[in-house]
């Protein structure tokens, strides 16, 4: 049985009936009308069917206990899941864009928030339920613009110094070996994910990495000669290709 819904089924009477009427067709005893009306509980004849042994089996599946309330308890997770899959689809990497995103998200939390308070279809338990989880949805969202690399519990350590390192993402870019992007998102996500080496031999978090890329565009800003002499040096080396 697949139970995997949206906020949007519980918006206006019409979706929710559809949402029941999904349910319905799982009933292999019998055939249903199309539903009209909310029911407040239904219970049908679920059939199961052993793949391995060829067995079948057959269940009674309630509404309410059975489909409604693991679908609610699943809503927040896979809307967050379709927030982050919206930013990597669409590269939203830098925190401008995604924080536009969440203010979308945000407006239509509310507006989901205002029209369940407000329905005359749902009972008062499933309101409550689906109210939690519309904060629960909100709350992840917060979370995630305060840390949006939880995960990454290694960042890439460079055996370079700090600008070796940020001049080799700006000859990916200039070189269109990456798609381009502009010197602030480049920059936040060298500041994310990468280390250099310092004097003293210590991997140390890059920072202010847009401003640096921005210098070596201008004719009176960072050098970049040491730099590409020694990354051209590294790539030029046939030693390093000996794997």
């Amino acid at each position: 049985m697949n139970i995997n819904f949206s906020f949007s089924d519980f918006m206006d009477v019409e979706s929710y009936c559809k949402l029941q009427s999904q349910f319905l067709l799982y009933d292999y005893s019998q055939w249903h009308e199309k539903v009209e009306e909310p029911f407040t509980n239904k219970i049908i004849t679920y059939k199961l069917f052993d793949v391995i042994s060829g067995e079948e089996d057959y269940i009674e599946k309630q509404f309410v206990s059975d489909y409604l309330l693991p679908g609610i308890a699943k809503l927040s997770k896979m809307h967050f899941s379709r927030f982050i899959d919206r930013i990597n689809t669409n590269n939203l990497f830098s925190s401008e864009l995604q924080d536009g995103l969440a203010k979308v998200y945000s407006n239509r939390i509310n507006m989901t928030d205002k029209s369940i308070k407000n329905s005359k279809f749902l009972s008062i338990g499933i309101k409550a339920l689906l109210i939690k989880q519309l904060n629960i949805l909100q709350k992840k969202i917060e979370t995630f613009l305060k840390d949006p690399y939880p995960n990454l519990s290694n960042r890439l350590q460079f055996n370079w110094n700090r600008t070796d390192v940020i001049y080799f993402f700006y000859l990916l870019r200039a070189n269109k070996q990456i798609k381009y992007i502009t010197d602030g998102d480049l920059g936040r996500i060298i500041d994310s994910v990468c280390e250099f080496k310092n004097s003293e031999n210590e991997h140390v978090e890059i920072g202010n990495s847009r401003k640096h890329l921005n210098a070596f565009k201008n004719v009176e800003g960072r050098s970049a000669s040491l730099s590409e002499k020694r990354i051209k040096s590294i790539f030029k080396n046939d030693d390093y290709y000996n794997i």
